[in-house]
């Protein structure tokens, strides 16, 4: 498995990078859409069975793919082993989740397609689940996961949001169910639990968190039982009984503001701007713990 590994990433380090060819390198490409030229980081694992999953974290508004390399660090984890980690980078620094956010909304930019050519490029050079994708992302990035499991729904399995609510006005077309995670701080300003008017003012009023919690439970036919979890010493409420096995589960985070699980704030005035950090939390194991929980 090792060796075929080696040399379906070769091509990909050769004509990329000059830098060794062997598996487990972090891979900075770009790919040719809607008129774009777009960049994303790609970390693919030393071993891993095929076909691959790929995960794809989004950052938030006003991040970049590098940026959220750093900030969640994915492919740092030891479960990174079984996926390919892939960090795209927004159009001036926004993603269009549908209904907000940035130039990447008031442009119409195709994000959605923008994440497909990815997978359609790795998916040149390496054995790819053909329905076994999964999305995270903090903030804006969570609607992005959010719109990709709602539109590509063939294609994604589950969903990690934290920090973002997404405007479903539109309802989806879902062909199957597609499992979804939930990570909200409950003091957090700038996507409030219940909705309304955010403390940033442009993406103007928010839907509530819960509303998009209800969405994926209506979507999936969960059953109205749920029961209770947990992320470190977070009580989370989990919708199991759902078609196909899928999952809702939601964590609502006491004492954390706008942040990720485990992100710490360098400084008072960060805390100021977005409220209490929670750095003894983990959001990254539990993203793994997620995914590899869904059928």
């Amino acid at each position: 498995m090792k060796n075929r590994l080696m040399a379906l990433v070769g091509p990909i380090l050769l004509a990329f990078l000059a830098a060794q060819a062997a598996a487990g390198t972090r891979v900075v490409r770009s790919v040719e859409h809607d008129g774009l030229t777009r960049r994303y980081i790609a970390h693919v694992p030393e071993q891993a069975s095929d076909p691959l999953s790929v995960i794809f974290a989004l950052h938030p508004g006003y991040g970049t793919g590098r940026g959220f390399e750093r900030q969640l660090a994915l492919h740092e984890d030891p479960a990174a082993k079984d996926y390919v980690i892939v960090y795209p980078t927004g159009i001036q620094r926004s993603w269009n989740s549908g209904y907000c956010c940035g130039k990447a909304f008031a442009n119409q930019v195709d994000d959605v397609g923008f994440i497909m050519a990815i997978l359609a490029q790795i998916g040149q050079d390496l054995p790819l689940s053909q329905d076994r994708h999964f999305a995270t992302g903090f903030s804006n990035g969570a609607m992005l996961a959010q719109r990709l499991a709602c539109e590509k729904n063939t294609v994604f399995a589950g969903f990690v949001a934290m920090g973002g609510n997404r405007d479903y006005r539109d309802g989806c077309d879902v062909a199957r169910p597609v499992s979804g995670l939930f990570l909200h701080g409950l003091l957090d300003a700038y996507s409030p639990i219940e909705g309304g008017q955010g403390k940033l003012k442009r993406p103007g009023v928010r839907p509530s968190l819960y509303s998009n919690v209800d969405f994926w439970v209506a979507q999936n036919h969960c059953q109205a039982s749920s029961s209770t979890t947990r992320l470190g010493a977070v009580p989370c409420t989990r919708h199991s009984s759902c078609d196909q096995d899928s999952i809702v589960e939601l964590c609502l985070i006491k004492d954390l503001g706008h942040w990720m699980p485990g992100q710490t704030a360098t400084s008072d005035r960060q805390r100021d701007a977005l409220g209490p950090d929670r750095p003894d939390l983990d959001a990254r194991s539990e993203i793994f713990r997620f995914f590899a929980t869904l059928p």
